[in-house]
């Protein structure tokens, strides 16, 4: 997707919103839980540090998550997904 957007793979700078993962087993398989509100809250600090470092030109979420924890805790994929927009 990089590469068709036009942007080189060493220009994109690739982070989690969340910093740890939560797991359940079953039948000895690690099936990865959702992150919580207080998870995507705990680590926004760090993504916050990340964003002033990097100061980046744009960003692109993938997953409900990230855009959590960049555009608000309610947001949803139905009313979201496909829009640009400048948030923050």
């Amino acid at each position: 997707m990089l590469e068709q957007a036009g942007v080189p793979r060493n220009e994109a700078y690739v982070t989690n919103a969340v910093k740890h993962f939560k797991f359940r087993l079953q039948d000895g398989q690690r099936y990865h839980r959702t992150p919580t509100l207080q998870d995507v809250t705990a680590c926004k600090p760090w993504v916050e540090a990340e964003i002033a470092a990097v100061q980046p030109r744009a960003i692109l979420s993938l997953g409900v998550t990230a855009a959590r924890a960049l555009i608000s805790p309610g947001f949803t994929m139905k009313e979201g997904r496909g829009h640009w927009g400048a948030y923050g």
